[in-house]
């Protein structure tokens, strides 16, 4: 066990001992025929110790099946006892106490689980501490060892991933500080974890042939072991939501030059002999002013983020291209850091976004000497929306002169204004579909966001005709077109076993309020005219008083749903009579990727080349929209011609690797500039 002060001179409180208890009361811990996990504490004294540990383990532990091994080292005879009224457990007694290294190779020998968990008798789990863990060891098969978030037992930080220094000596990232602070809770390599609580791949485990004995009898083994696990190509990562309570010390003391804990120098000097030239190569000389950056191991090229929240992928379109975004730049090698423009983490989101190992920032901030420190080293800031691009982007500038600065639309906001001014007005529209007269909120939106292309050194579209509306007015400005992205579903249910039509949309956007009013009272009864009964489902977050309104014997308002697939599994077909709006609608490319036929309008089609009855049906008016929607319900052929056609459009328009390609694409020229080595596709 490596276990060195870190980055904070404050040190945990002790709390109080909770009174002694008999030892001789039972401890019964469940049984599992096969278990995932294999738990194994060596102990040779702490009684009171070990029947926290086992009993928060037992009162803490589900989803993930365990065994507990628990390795008598020569215990005294207070915990003999214990051992002895202990149901449930493996107890392996040594003939005479061997050290604590021994003992924990003696009992992994003995484990069945898939995943070992090297334990100190002086921890309390808490809630999901394991299945935290067993969730990151199962996001890459390269994981071969995750630590959890160690705290002290008056909750402040004991060590949140552990940092090696070229010399050896270590550092217990986050020491003393605040647990939920946002630089503490995403995911992430690290160099090493401590083995009070550490989950290691059985089959690394017999690979590197366990803890190395010239480490006897404890200290430095544990970075040892996660040395050795990146030398063979395993991953070692640091999972925040497990948080584990280590009373520091209970097992070794805390003199350095007391007891075993004299031994960690010894070992530091056996440690570095070992490893000089990898220590010399990949890690950072002593610098606590740079303890932030050599705290996650993954030093290559980072890309500011910024959106007006965190992308609720599962509530609107916008949200799950931005998601897609960052998991692209994750793929294509980049670090990511991200900012909510509202400083809020909102859940279970946000957690969706450090589980893939971004640094999500939050809370009170002061951004000001956030991006003082991590700016100049931005290889760039994409700048999500105009809203937030435009408050950000000087900002940016300032702390970040060398990164590429891109400007990501989302949506043209100023045409989509222009056109729900259009519509509620008497002026004509222009041959191209651009208003021939804006609006005032459409030109102070127009002002908006072509000073900010102007200001940015890419813009990001999400359609051809949007970069051509940039280009018409930013002459030369380099632009790029990024589009909503799904992956095709692999089964499609068919024709015959669905019924009823769809609609989908977050009703925070006015477009998708105006269309669902327009779908029952103008489109709907046309197609109950000519078939009868036919259910219409309308699916959205927000939903507002008008349209709760609208619910009736065939309209069912369901508002929002966690998984649109069984929703898109069954229904014949999904309607987007869209009258207004911008760039490529999300709940078009989602149905299409679905296998869903779609019958919307010249709006909802946009910037996909869309093709009438070849890959989705288009009508201008109700009666039209009526017409189609009522022939793709009645026609099987029609149907199964249409699902096919929508889902090779997406594989052609908007796939992932679309998106990592374009993605790509915009950020070669600051790689090549750098000339950074960066991972090739999915190496990550």
């Amino acid at each position: 066990m490596l276990s060195l002060k870190g980055s904070s001179s404050a040190e945990p409180a002790i709390v109080a001992e909770p009174a002694p208890r008999d030892p001789g009361e039972p401890i019964k811990l469940p049984s599992f025929d096969r278990p995932t996990a294999s738990l194994i504490i060596p102990v040779y004294s702490g009684a009171e110790l070990t029947r926290r540990c086992l009993e928060s383990i037992r009162d803490n532990t589900d989803q993930v099946s365990y065994e507990v091994i628990v390795v008598d080292d020569g215990a005294d005879p207070t915990t003999k006892l214990l051992l002895e009224n202990v149901e449930g457990a493996r107890i392996i007694a040594n003939e005479q106490n061997i050290g604590y290294l021994r003992s924990m190779n003696r009992g992994a020998a003995a484990a069945r689980g898939e995943w070992l968990v090297l334990c100190n008798n002086d921890i309390e789990v808490t809630p999901v501490w394991l299945q935290a863990m067993a969730v990151c060891a199962a996001s890459d098969p390269k994981v071969g060892i995750v630590a959890p978030k160690f705290v002290s037992p008056d909750g402040r930080i004991s060590e949140a991933g552990g940092i090696l220094w070229r010399d050896g000596t270590g550092v217990n990232y986050g020491r003393g500080e605040d647990p939920l602070r946002f630089e503490y809770e995403y995911t992430r390599e690290v160099d090493y974890g401590s083995a009070a609580a550490l989950m290691v791949k059985d089959q690394l485990w017999r690979e590197v042939g366990g803890f190395d004995e010239r480490y006897m009898p404890m200290y430095y083994e544990d970075a040892d072991l996660c040395m050795q696990a990146r030398q063979s190509g395993w991953r070692v990562m640091y999972e925040p939501s497990s948080v584990v309570v280590h009373l520091e010390g209970g097992t070794a003391g805390t003199d350095p030059h007391a007891s075993h804990k004299r031994h960690q120098e010894v070992n530091r000097v056996k440690f570095v002999e070992k490893w000089k030239a990898r220590l010399d190569a990949e890690h950072m000389t002593p610098d606590m002013r740079r303890v932030r950056a050599a705290a996650d191991r993954l030093r290559g090229p980072r890309v500011f983020v910024v959106d007006f929240r965190v992308p609720m992928w599962d509530r609107d379109a916008g949200s799950l291209r931005m998601f897609e975004i960052v998991r692209s730049l994750i793929r294509l090698g980049y670090s990511v850091t991200f900012l909510p423009d509202n400083f809020t983490p909102i859940q279970p989101y946000a957690r969706d976004l450090q589980r893939l190992g971004v640094e999500l920032i939050y809370g009170s901030v002061d951004m000001r000497a956030e991006l003082a420190e991590i700016g100049p080293k931005l290889t760039a800031a994409i700048l999500s929306r105009p809203h937030s691009a435009s408050r950000w982007l000087d900002t940016v500038r300032e702390f970040a002169p060398s990164a590429t600065v891109i400007y990501d639309t989302v949506d043209l906001h100023w045409v989509r204004e222009s056109r729900r001014f259009a519509m509620a007005s008497p002026v004509r529209v222009e041959g191209n579909g651009t208003p021939a007269t804006h609006g005032p909120k459409a030109a102070a939106l127009m002002e908006l966001e072509l000073a900010v292309v102007r200001a940015s050194d890419m813009t990001v579209t999400v359609t051809e005709d949007e970069r051509a509306q940039i280009l018409r007015y930013v002459p030369g400005a380099e632009t790029i077109v990024i589009p909503t992205v799904h992956a095709n579903a692999t089964h499609v249910a068919p024709a015959e076993r669905r019924s009823g039509v769809l609609f989908v949309g977050g009703f925070e956007h006015p477009p998708n309020v105006d269309a669902v009013e327009y779908l029952v009272r103008e489109v709907m009864p046309r197609v109950w005219s000519r078939l009868g009964e036919v259910t219409l489902t309308i699916v959205g977050a927000s939903t507002p008083a008008a349209v709760e309104a609208l619910a009736g014997p065939q309209v069912e308002i369901a508002g929002w749903v966690s998984d649109l697939e069984p929703l898109f599994d069954g229904a014949r077909a999904l309607v987007a009579p869209l009258r207004f709006g911008a760039g490529v609608k999300g709940k078009i490319t989602q149905g299409l990727a679905a296998g869903l036929p779609i019958v919307t309008t010249p709006v909802g089609a946009e910037g996909l080349d869309g093709r009438d009855g070849e890959n989705m049906l288009i009508g201008e008016s109700a009666e039209e929209l009526a017409e189609r929607l009522a022939g793709v319900i009645e026609n099987d052929e029609l149907w199964r011609s249409l699902s096919k056609g929508g889902q090779q459009l997406i594989a052609d328009k908007c796939s992932l690797q679309v998106l990592d390609e374009r993605l790509g694409e915009a950020l070669a020229k600051r790689r090549a500039q750098e000339g950074s080595l960066l991972p090739p596709l999915g190496a990550r």
